[in-house]
């Protein structure tokens, strides 16, 4: 899970207002179902000059998101896309957007927590041959790129 910067959504590149300051993930690995779920807790600052409504983060293409939270529990609203990158279109990530509660101002921060869960199958069809990524019991490598 990463915070986003130039990915294409709705025909538009959204330049990231807030940047991330920590993570917490938490991750189970369902070998029998080829699957991983988890939870990440993500804090980040508004760096820009604006208030800030929503905090994007992006997942792998296939993972989805079932629920979020504020810091303190509270259910907060979210979308969620399939999109590709300007620069990279055959690579999809799923752009989610979770709303706040109230309005970030410039140099504050928050916390969401997201909880997510899918599958993995690689990117092949991006021309990068190399990466296999599967949950596999022989193998499994969750990278902080993978998104």
């Amino acid at each position: 899970m990463s915070i986003p910067g130039g990915v294409q959504a709705a025909g538009r590149a959204d330049p990231p207002a807030v940047s991330p300051v920590r993570y917490a993930l938490e991750v189970a690995v369902d070998f029998g179902e080829a699957r991983i779920d988890g939870r990440a807790v993500v804090t980040v600052v508004n760096r820009s000059g604006r208030p800030v409504e929503e905090v994007p983060l992006l997942l792998y293409r296939l993972l989805r998101v079932a629920s979020a939270a504020d810091g303190a529990g509270r259910p907060l609203t979210f979308t969620q896309d399939v999109v590709a990158f300007d620069d990279r279109p055959l690579q999809q990530v799923n752009h989610v957007r979770v709303r706040l509660r109230r309005r970030l101002a410039p140099g504050d921060s928050a916390t969401v927590a997201v909880t997510y869960g899918g599958y993995l199958a690689g990117y092949v069809e991006t021309g990068s041959l190399y990466i296999r990524d599967k949950v596999d019991e022989a193998f499994t490598i969750l990278r902080d790129d993978a998104y």
